[in-house]
């Protein structure tokens, strides 16, 4: 099975500093900070994972909003 890791949040020091969309892909996303999630009850996993850089991108809204979108 293959899945997407979502995240979302607001950052109210960017909001108003664009007036587009700002699109963030591949190994660019290592120069954003991000949160890091915690799962409690999570196990360790020896699964493959698919090519990040090609699966993941970062929105960056107009007013501050930001989608991180991890495959």
């Amino acid at each position: 099975m293959y899945t997407y890791f979502r995240q979302r949040w607001t950052d109210f020091r960017l909001a108003g500093k664009l007036n587009y969309t700002l699109t963030i892909k591949g190994g660019d996303i290592e120069n954003t900070w991000v949160p890091d999630p915690y799962c409690y009850n999570a196990r360790e996993s020896n699964m493959m994972m698919p090519d990040e850089e090609t699966h993941s991108n970062l929105k960056i809204k107009p007013n501050g909003e930001i989608i991180y979108s991890r495959g």
